[in-house]
């Protein structure tokens, strides 16, 4: 019976961390772009839940706090406006506001709950914005609000 030698161990095993050290930033790449990707959808989603909803009612509803479904809003709305978002954090409407100085009617704000921190990393950030508009995160409809949090424009 014939066994490996340590040398043919040792080969197998620097093979498979070079396999690993070159694969695991693309895995890492990958989520990040997925969670951007859902978070991207999801905020074009809500804003559509608003626009059908002053569609109909002829105006938008007051401004909310953080996991609170706006008034009015009930049969608008699914569960997805109260759970954490793809980048943590949960959703915040936000009814005429300022946002990189400029006032803005109508936005999404992306607001820590205490327990469920939003990203601070800016790569994923900016991500986000390259998928949403320009890719600058303080111009366009995604862009950082009050407090660098994320913030969605829904009307300007």
């Amino acid at each position: 019976m014939r066994a490996f030698t340590l040398v043919e161990i040792m080969v197998v095993v620097t093979i498979i961390a070079l396999l690993a050290a070159v694969g695991i930033p693309y895995i890492v790449h990958a989520k990040q772009v997925s969670r951007a990707n859902i978070l991207a959808n999801d905020l074009r989603t809500i804003s559509q839940w608003f626009i059908n909803y002053t569609q109909q009612e002829a105006i938008y509803p007051p401004d909310s706090g953080t996991k609170e479904i706006p008034v009015g809003m009930e049969t608008y709305v699914t569960s997805k406006w109260l759970e954490p978002t793809a980048i943590g954090g949960c959703y915040n409407y936000e009814f005429e506001k300022t946002a990189q100085g400029t006032q803005y009617k109508v936005g999404i704000g992306i607001r820590d709950d205490g327990t469920n921190l939003v990203t601070t990393d800016v790569g994923l950030l900016t991500t986000v914005d390259r998928l949403i508009d320009d890719g600058d995160l303080t111009t366009g409809s995604f862009l950082l609000g009050p407090g660098n949090s994320p913030f969605y424009v829904v009307e300007r």
